[in-house]
């Protein structure tokens, strides 16, 4: 039987109803707004549809939603825990070469380092990319360290050596932390595209699926069987906002790395770009000996009110945990005295209110010395906040004090 789609409303209901599934899986936006919408929609329509194909429908929209909510997940974030030390991956976008290398990795978090070089100032010969690094990355652009921590995404520290100093780089600034938090979803073999001449109508089509190069240390390893899979670039305001980003994956393990996509395609309508992985390896070494942390800073040089002592101290993610030391000022023999203290969030990121009670400091400092106070970071001692003018604390009345 055939259908008359134009004179039959309610079978175009059912069409139009598909097309929205369609759609709205296709981008991820089936909520509770588009089910309540169909539903009433076709609560409405009861009285002219039969409740069989009412029924018949909310079962499909089940049926769909089930699988759309278990099948996308982080799955880059999930293979990056394969990273080793020493691994590296060069990629092409835009004209310029960047080097992503794993310059250490530990239990919470992964320190990468990223080197950018316009493609033209390489050599058109073989390129040998651990030795260009060792030898100092000639005619790069940039260089960077930074600290990710996968479990949330966030950047704990930036630092440029091309600037030689520290930067603020939120997680929609950077490419490898989104593209690695991007939830992905496997797509079809009936969608990936394929090699040949594609068949006449109705013809099956048995032509194989594309699969990317790989190249591994300057070699092209052959027949590497690939994934592909599908995401949604976030809309953060870069130029890859809102855009459909296909990512390719080898299906098995080798000596090659596989937990970073050899091929990226970002569609924009009928416009493509292609982010192609150029090299890979392993057991890079670089110059730079560590990512250099940026240490607490005092806001301002402490005050004493109402007989306890405020300090407020900037931090980063990893020096928010420190010890705090009262300085003898007049005494440099005197051993630095540790003081405990109750913190508060500010509303200026990573600053905190430190307090000391009056309890703690009669107890710990002399009457009408001068201290300075330092905050140290309790997993690196290295680096350190100080005040620099003394504060005279008077424990006649503890509330009573003067800076000198």
């Amino acid at each position: 039987m055939t259908h008359n789609y134009k004179h039959n409303p309610h079978v175009f209901q059912h069409k139009v109803f598909f097309l929205d599934i369609k759609r709205a899986i296709q981008t991820k936006c089936l909520s509770k707004m588009f089910i309540n919408k169909y539903q009433n929609n076709l609560t409405t329509k009861t009285s002219k549809m039969s409740l069989c194909s009412h029924h018949h429908l909310l079962i499909v929209l089940m049926m769909l939603l089930i699988p759309l909510q278990g099948r996308a997940e982080p799955l880059l974030l999930k293979n990056f825990d394969k990273a080793q030390k020493g691994d590296y991956v060069v990629v092409t976008i835009n004209k310029n070469d960047t080097l992503f290398h794993i310059f250490d990795r530990t239990e919470h978090s992964f320190i990468i380092e990223e080197i950018t070089v316009p493609s033209s100032h390489l050599p058109k010969t073989e390129m040998n990319w651990p030795r260009w690094v060792e030898q100092g990355a000639p005619h790069h652009t940039s260089w960077v360290m930074y600290e990710i921590e996968p479990s949330s995404g966030r950047l704990l520290e930036f630092f440029s050596f091309t600037q030689q100093g520290w930067a603020e780089v939120t997680q929609g600034d950077h490419f490898l932390t989104t593209l690695l938090h991007l939830n992905v979803t496997k797509i079809p073999s009936t969608e990936r595209k394929r090699v040949g001449p594609a068949p006449l109508h109705r013809e099956l089509d048995h032509r194989p699926l594309w699969q990317p190069p790989l190249f591994y240390q300057n070699q092209v390893i052959p027949d590497v069987t690939f994934g592909a899979w599908r995401a949604y670039w976030p809309n953060d305001g870069t130029e890859l906002a809102g855009k459909t980003v296909d990512v390719y994956l080898p299906q098995k393990e080798g000596p090659y790395i596989t937990y970073f996509p050899y091929w990226i395609e970002v569609r924009d309508g009928i416009a493509k770009a292609k982010v192609r992985l150029k090299d890979s390896g392993r057991q890079l070494h670089s110059p730079k000996t560590e990512l250099p942390r940026r240490p607490p800073a005092f806001i301002d040089q402490g005050r004493f009110e109402q007989g306890k002592l405020i300090l407020r101290l900037k931090t980063t993610p990893y020096t928010q945990d420190c010890a705090v030391f009262a300085i003898p000022e007049d005494d440099p023999w005197t051993m630095p005295i540790a003081l405990t203290y109750d913190k508060e969030e500010t509303r200026e990121p990573h600053v905190f209110k430190l307090t000391v009670t009056p309890e703690t400091l009669s107890t710990s400092l002399s009457a009408g010395q001068r201290y300075r106070f330092s905050a140290i970071p309790r997993n690196n001692p290295r680096i350190a906040a100080e005040t620099t003018k003394p504060l005279t604390w008077n424990s006649s009345n503890h509330i009573n004090a003067k800076s000198s």
